[in-house]
């Protein structure tokens, strides 16, 4: 007879006995074809048989063991017989196996259908496993409302203290958490997915630069959320310097002067920005966007209307103009004195806005 089984040796094994589970194999041996296949698993620290038996298959390279067959905490080993019209094939070589309760492995600042309040958030985790098998490693995946892939961080090899931070969550928007390990001798674990809803006034800002150490492929890997940009002080058409306050902020009260950032700046799909000041004028337009297709403007407006009872109140709001025009306002603010900082942030998804006012408590020198 032709051919002797060889197992499938990932040499990282590791089995749950309390779960069914596969011993798979490769066989050269198909003149005749498999009639089925005879596994002998031995304990090996006594070399004593603990589970012999016969399947019929004729197909698959692979023989199933029913779970409670075997005890977790336990080094097996293993061997297979390939049956055929001719007779029973040689035992393959043995292969050892650890057999190991699957581990509890779970957020602990986590639960289904949270509401995050913020566009990152650090994640903690629990491992334990009762026969002592320690965990390698570990990564985070953050999906979409449809459980597509967005985002996967990279995978951490210190298991002291488990914890990631999920970056990059639009507002408004839904996502799946999963988290995935393994431990030293193989097993696979993960967590279910759990549904987040992401709403929050102002993100913050992560970190400006992110390194990612990607120990299996040996290198690093830098990312820079920031980018760099110039603008440009004009006065009726013409570029004039700029007049600073504090050596921070730009003198722009002259209702003929505006800002324009002219280098590595255009209008994205989708975007976050901030803009802060102080002493805006009733109905002036403190930001204007422009690039060809889309015409963004924000305005700082004041009055008393039914929605703030009566009381003057400040506001901004924001008018899109593209494929079709949106108009929308922000939250009311009180009105501030002509040195209190103010400001408001608008974000683009979906070609939906959402403009929000900012009162940041601070008050500006005069000049």
């Amino acid at each position: 007879m032709n051919g002797v089984p060889v197992l499938y040796n990932s040499n990282r094994n590791s089995k749950d006995a309390g779960l069914d589970f596969k011993i798979t194999y490769i066989w050269d041996g198909n003149n005749p074809q498999q009639t089925g296949n005879i596994v002998h698993i031995y304990n090996n620290e006594t070399n004593e048989t603990v589970y012999t038996a016969t399947q019929t298959n004729f197909y698959k390279q692979e023989c199933t063991v029913p779970a409670n067959t075997l005890v977790n905490g336990t080094l097996y080993k293993v061997t297979v017989n390939v049956m055929c019209a001719e007779g029973v094939s040689s035992p393959s070589e043995p292969l050892l196996f650890y057999c190991y309760t699957t581990p509890d492995f779970v957020f602990t600042n986590l639960v289904q259908d949270q509401l995050i309040q913020n566009d990152s958030y650090q994640v903690r985790l629990s491992y334990s496993q009762p026969e002592g098998e320690e965990l390698e490693d570990y990564y985070i995946s953050l999906y979409s409302s449809d459980k597509t892939v967005i985002h996967t961080s990279p995978v951490h090899y210190r298991t002291e203290e488990l914890s990631l931070t999920v970056t990059g969550m639009e507002n408004n928007a839904q996502y799946y958490i999963k988290a995935f390990g393994q431990t030293v001798t193989g097993m696979q674990v993960e967590t279910d997915f759990f549904l987040v809803s992401v709403r929050y006034l102002q993100p913050t800002i992560y970190s400006l630069i992110e390194l990612a150490n990607n120990a299996r492929g040996g290198y690093t890997t830098v990312k820079s959320n920031i980018i760099s940009l110039r603008a440009y002080v004009y006065r009726d058409g013409v570029e004039i310097d700029p007049t600073y306050v504090n050596g921070e902020m730009i003198d722009l009260r002259d209702s003929s002067q505006v800002l324009r950032f002219e280098d590595s700046f255009g209008v994205p799909d989708d975007f976050t920005i901030e803009l802060k000041g102080c002493s805006f004028a009733p109905n002036s337009a403190p930001m204007v966007l422009s690039n060809g297709k889309y015409a963004i403007s924000v305005y700082y407006r004041t009055g008393a209307y039914e929605g703030t009872g009566g009381v003057p109140k400040a506001y901004f709001d924001v008018r899109a103009a593209g494929e079709l025009t949106y108009v929308g306002i922000s939250n009311y603010i009180e009105l501030p004195a002509d040195n209190r900082l103010i400001g408001f942030m608008l974000t683009r998804r979906n070609n939906l806005y959402e403009i929000v006012a900012f009162d940041y408590g601070e008050e500006v020198e005069p000049l």
